[in-house]
């Protein structure tokens, strides 16, 4: 999730992240990102990062070099529903 906006990042900006996990069983998510402006991503201009959560902890997974990434390198993990310790 992202905090709403009237119009499209401008290039370059980075946007907060939050992510919310519902449930206690661990798992993993790919967030795909492209420029959202071009079509570019036809050209392989795109990223794929692993997003995981375990145990009421969540990791992101590192931006390939010279991919677009519009996303701040914190991301807000936010755990829904009570953990099992």
């Amino acid at each position: 999730m992202i905090p709403p906006r009237r119009q499209a990042p401008a290039p370059g900006e980075a946007l907060p992240l939050e992510v919310r996990v519902y449930g206690s069983a661990p798992g993993t998510f790919e967030l795909y990102d492209d420029d959202g402006n071009t079509f570019d991503f036809e050209k392989g201009q795109y990223s794929k990062v692993l997003l995981k959560a375990e145990k009421g902890k969540g990791t992101v997974g590192k931006p390939m070099a010279g991919k677009p990434f519009g996303y701040a390198q914190r991301v807000t993990w936010t755990f829904m529903t009570a953990q099992a310790k």
